[in-house]
Order: C-alpha cells, then structure tokens, then sequence
C-alpha cells in the first residue's frame, strides 16, 4: 500500500520524537523528502539578520545541504550562499522563490558584480540540474539581539519545469509542513545541531555572557587563560563571529545560551 502524503508528515513528526541525534533526524527527514519527489534539500539560518547588510551570505549563515557534491564543486564552497540569487527576496520576506524563473532581481541588483555572479550561479545549476526546485522562508524570528530567519532550498530534479506547479499545487502544503519539522528541529530544539560547540566552549560562552573576563573564566573552570582564548577562537570559527562578544550575540540570539 503506497504512503499518503499525510501520512509521511505524521510519519516523520513520530519519528523525530524518539532520535536521539542530528544525524538522526537530518537523515529521517531527507527520507520523507525523497518519498514525495524532493532529491536535495539545503538548510540555512542566520542567527543575526541585521549582518546580512554588512557580511556575507556565506559568513553569517548557518547551513548544511545535500545537493550533488558535483553542483557544489562547480560553484565553490563560498558561493554556494554568496552567489544564490534566492537569499536576496527571501531575506525581503518573499515566501517562495522558484528556481526555474530567472529572478528579476539579477538585472536589477545594484552592483554589477552581484549581477555577474548571481547570472553565473543560475547557469551552473541548470548544468547540474538545479534549475527546478523552490526555495522557502521559514520563519523571522525575534531573538534576543534581533531577528533569526530560516529557509530552505528543496531540489525537484525529476520534475519537468512546466509540470512543478502542479506537482507543488499536490505537494506543497504536505513539503512546507516537513520543513517545519526539520527547522524546529535544527533551529528551535536543537540549536547546537549545525554548529556543534562542545560543552567548554558552552560554558565559556555563557561565562562571557555574565560579563566574566578570560582570566577570571579561566579561575572559574580551573583552565589556563591560555585555553580559555582557545576555546574562544574555536567557539568563533563555528559561529562565524568577529569577536567573543560577538560570538556571544549569535549564541544567545539562537537559545545556545542561557539568557
């Protein structure tokens, strides 16, 4: 007997209940995805959006994907997000971008280097066969230094172009719903998931957020002072923050710490 949609969602959300890991649950969702026509999925948040303005997409965004390891060579590690023209509208608040649409925003962009290289992605994914898919705004959230938003881009390569909005007129409230589960799940009760500080960087971050110094951390956890600024430099590579009070923004910002 073939599964219903509804009854993948539901599924899947009984599912999640009982993983006990993030590899669990990136892998119980990828499976209800592929059920319903869906052949990669890539997951983002960005823990502080006012950065979007001022860094890149790549440095303030917190992602993980499973789109063909070929797509992603070809476009390099850094413009996999620099260079996506769907993050532009959908940190606007545009709900739904459709990759097969050449978006206007690539004759409209202010810089002509945004122009060139969101016109160099959108061929390479026609190439690799990313050119019919959707991208989703999950949420702007109010955290606590400021909005956190989420989205997600879902790959449909087997369907045709002219047959993906009546395949999403089937789909698409049943895919917006594994979504959600997916974004509650990586974002709302498992922040640390994609990011994965270990507890000492925890521990430092919170002491830093209390307003401790390195040193008087360092007494606190009985570590040198010299592994304290370690831990820091570790907990700010894996936040992609500027510093340790930034670091401590982003953490706070997404429930990592303990306001």
């Amino acid at each position: 007997m073939r599964e219903t949609a509804q009854h993948i969602v539901l599924a899947l959300s009984d599912s999640l209940r009982g993983t006990t890991t993030s590899g669990q649950a990136w892998t119980l969702c990828l499976h209800a995805y592929e059920k319903l026509g869906v052949d990669g999925i890539g997951y983002g948040y960005i823990p502080l959006e006012t950065e979007f303005n001022h860094r890149t997409a790549t440095d303030v965004t917190i992602f993980r994907h499973s789109h063909p390891k070929t797509w992603a060579d070809a476009i390099g590690d850094r413009d996999l997000l620099d260079a996506d023209f769907t993050l532009p509208p959908l940190l606007k608040g545009e709900s739904e971008i459709r990759w097969h649409h050449e978006p206007a925003h690539l004759l409209q962009a202010e810089i002509e280097q945004n122009r060139t290289d969101y016109q160099t992605q959108w061929e390479i994914d026609r190439q690799h066969g990313m050119h019919v898919g959707i991208t989703l705004l999950l949420g702007r959230m109010s955290g606590q230094n400021g909005l956190v938003s989420s989205g997600i881009g879902l790959r449909t390569s087997t369907i045709a172009e002219q047959d993906f909005e009546k395949y999403w007129e089937h789909h698409g409230d049943y895919l917006k719903q594994i979504s959600a589960l997916l974004d509650a799940q990586f974002r709302v009760q498992a922040p640390n998931a994609l990011i994965k500080l270990d507890q000492f960087e925890i521990d430092c971050l919170n002491f830093a957020a209390a307003g401790l110094y390195n040193q008087e951390i360092a007494f606190r956890l009985r570590k040198s002072e010299d592994q304290i600024k370690k831990c820091f430099a570790r907990s700010r590579k894996k936040l992609s923050a500027l510093t340790r009070d930034h670091a401590v923004a982003k953490a706070l910002s997404i429930g990592l710490l303990a306001p």
